[in-house]
């Protein structure tokens, strides 16, 4: 995939990968259940303050462009998803 998904719409990203926009539904929703536990244990076990995370998930967005390697080389070994 050449074109990022960033600033486009569902349908858009359905067009773009040629998966169903239920499944892209689907995996929108199960990240942000992610981030959202993510979030809580940053909050509430490691005790950051919610600025302390705000800045982390700032200064993750602002990084993620410098990453080298394909976007989905991370995730490619997750039993969980598929890239097909």
């Amino acid at each position: 995939m050449q074109t990022p998904c960033g600033e486009n719409g569902i349908r858009s990203i359905e067009r773009i990968t040629s998966h169903h926009r239920d499944t892209i539904g689907n995996l929108i929703e199960d990240l942000a259940l992610h981030a959202e536990f993510v979030n809580s244990i940053l909050l509430q076990d490691i005790k950051l303050e919610p600025f302390e995370v705000d800045e982390m998930w700032t200064f993750v967005k602002k990084n993620k462009r410098t990453l080298s390697g394909s976007p989905n080389s991370d995730i490619e070994g997750d039993p969980g998803y598929t890239l097909s």
